[in-house]
């Protein structure tokens, strides 16, 4: 069988190998607040030529800026660009303002394209002298492509380009894990290679976002940083927020449109402060963007004037902190999140009473890109030791989300918002080289034990056989048809004590044939439903084959059972039934004797149809 292999699947043993490596390391960095020590952060950029393309008015300058000016004081970070070579425009340094100014200067850098996409040589060189175990370490990875070498001078271009994505995959991921690196990439074009990026963020417990319009690159960078150095706020509401008297400083960061008139931040006293006239705020502005720094700001309710964008906050630091744990970035699909969040005063966290801020709630949310609240839950303080618990429910809806945690008591607020990923519990993809589909687990404790997967080509069940510890092969006939047909994919999972049953993205066989078979058109979006006390009815239509007929009858028996006993008693409809089973059998005896005098080589598409 001339069949390629996906080539945007990491490998069986890799991942296996990682899932080991994560259990014996307690995982990718979680979204815990422990952390031992002050971050750092390494930027980098691709500037490939279709970076001119895809980002002409060089909004990722927009985006840099931003990342200098919220960087921790204490934290460090450094700026690399990489197309057919690697440059290191600003070194690794504490981000004070001398390197917030190096960062500013470095921007025209952004503009010196180069031809080619060499993610594997920018990795690498970021890796080097990167140190875990001194704080929170992250690689930010922005691209708008994937990985293109140069030709060789002797040899393919494609296997050479293959040869260094699987690098990536089967070498530099498991360094980053053993190191405990986190990799957060951002995407800026639909043409980038998802699902290195996105196994580059997972394995490694980093965001993967796609920013295909300066608001959502903005965010991204936002969302990153929130992973970095998570920001303590309070919520922002129709243009007005609250501060109490625990409240040290603010940075407002206020985003508006490009041209909008300038936006005024008024006090509870009446006061009035502009950029032009900040009073002792520091106002620093921007095209897209103002931040204004509030040292010692007056208690009571504020208000910003003007046209503010989505995606304007309100940073504070205080003495009196929400801190939070809710797991890696990765939330999967269906499946819930357990939560927990306390206050926190001088490193110890203290109870609502003890700080006079009692009754105090808490409450979780999972809000969509789109401003959808897709879960909510409230937390319970269970045993009066400070922290509250609860459990958000999983969702459908896969993508870019934000987990909200809002603590409210008497005069106190704290907002804590962090951005996750909705993804999948299991992918599926064609390993062509083998002729069969592998169905990966990546939800790490889903195995042969937890989930049970099922496939079917045109009604046809097909083998479905464990493979290695989290994976399932499902073997594909010798005979495909022709034309384009998807593999229905299926699993039954369980999740706490009950079991959902969940549609996985059909797999399309000749995907780029001329015409296609009956119901061809492949599922997009995975959906599930929970695991019925009998089989669901059947959709209406009628089966197409005896296999089909027999499910149906299975399905309807309560229906179909006085009908078929009325033709039961009728000797005719025995003699149609005989002759359709012969013919049945007649048909079968056929395509038997042609699968042994000709066997179909099926086109299962190129590596980028896969």
């Amino acid at each position: 069988m001339n069949i390629r292999r996906d080539r945007r699947s990491p490998g069986t043993l890799t991942m296996v190998l990682l899932g080991m490596m994560l259990l014996l390391t307690g995982g990718p960095a979680a979204m815990a607040d422990s952390t031992p020590g002050p971050p750092s952060v390494r930027l980098l950029v691709d500037v490939s030529g279709s970076m001119k393309a895809n980002d002409p008015r060089n909004l990722r300058a927009s985006g840099i800026r931003l990342w200098s000016a919220l960087l921790p004081a204490d934290a460090r970070g450094g700026l690399w660009t990489f197309g057919s070579r690697v440059d290191n425009p600003v070194p690794m340094a504490s981000a004070d303002s001398a390197w917030r100014a190096s960062v500013v200067d470095a921007l025209p850098a952004l503009t010196r394209y180069q031809q080619f996409t060499d993610i594997e040589q920018g990795l690498s060189r970021a890796l080097q002298g990167a140190r875990s175990g001194q704080g929170p370490v992250h690689v930010i990875l922005l691209t708008d492509g994937m990985v293109d070498l140069p030709s060789p001078s002797t040899g393919d271009k494609t296997a050479r380009d293959q040869a260094s994505r699987d690098r990536l995959l089967n070498e530099l991921v498991p360094e980053f894990v053993r190191r405990g690196i986190v990799v957060d990439t951002i995407a800026l074009s639909d043409h980038t290679d998802q699902a290195l990026l996105t196994t580059l963020s997972q394995q490694t417990g980093g965001l993967a976002s796609v920013a295909d319009t300066s608001a959502a690159l903005t965010r991204s960078f936002l969302d990153v940083l929130s992973q970095v150095a998570p920001f303590q706020q309070v919520p922002l509401t129709q243009g007005r927020f609250r501060l109490d008297n625990r409240v040290d400083s603010v940075r407002a960061l206020l985003f508006h449109e490009e041209g909008a008139s300038p936006l005024r931040l008024v006090g509870p006293d009446g006061q009035q402060l502009t950029a032009d006239a900040p009073g002792e705020a520091l106002w620093q502005t921007s095209d897209r963007f103002d931040l204004v720094t509030l040292p010692s700001p007056m208690p009571g309710m504020w208000k910003v004037e003007g046209s503010l964008a989505p995606g304007s906050r309100i940073m504070i630091d205080s003495g009196l902190r929400l801190q939070v744990d809710t797991g890696t970035p990765t939330l999967y699909q269906y499946f819930p999140r357990p939560l927990d969040a306390w206050l926190e005063s001088n490193g110890d966290t203290v109870r609502a009473g003890d700080v006079g801020v009692a009754p105090l709630s808490m409450r979780a949310s999972l809000v969509s890109n789109q401003g959808k609240v897709l879960a909510n839950t409230e937390l319970e303080s269970r045993d009066d030791n400070g922290h509250y618990q609860g459990r958000l429910d999983g969702v459908s809806q896969l993508g870019n989300a934000r987990l909200r945690l809002l603590a409210e008591g008497e005069d106190l607020q704290r907002l804590r918002v962090k951005s996750v990923n909705v993804v999948p519990a299991l992918s599926a993809s064609l390993d062509a080289r083998e002729g069969v589909i592998r169905v990966q687990a990546v939800k790490a404790d889903l195995n042969h034990d937890t989930a049970r997967v099922m496939a079917s080509l045109q009604g046809e069940p097909l083998t479905v056989t464990p493979a290695a510890p989290r994976e399932w092969r499902v073997t594909l006939p010798a005979d495909i048809p022709p034309q384009t047909v998807p593999v229905h994919l299926q699993a039954t999972v369980d999740i706490g004590n009950a079991q959902r049953t969940i549609d996985l993205p059909d797999v399309l066989l000749n995907p780029d044939a001329d015409s296609a078979l009956n119901d061809a058109q492949s599922r997009g979006d995975i959906t599930a439903s929970d695991m019925p006390e009998r089989a669901p009815e059947a959709d209406a239509g009628t089966p197409d084959n005896l296999q089909g007929w027999l499910a149906l009858a299975g399905q309807k028996w309560q229906t179909l059972a006085p009908v078929l006993k009325h033709y039961a008693a009728m000797p005719w409809v025995w003699a149609v039934a005989a002759a359709a089973l012969l013919l049945l059998l007649w048909r079968r005896a056929a395509v038997n004797r042609r699968r042994r005098t000709q066997r179909r080589e099926p086109h299962l598409g190129s590596d980028e149809d896969s």
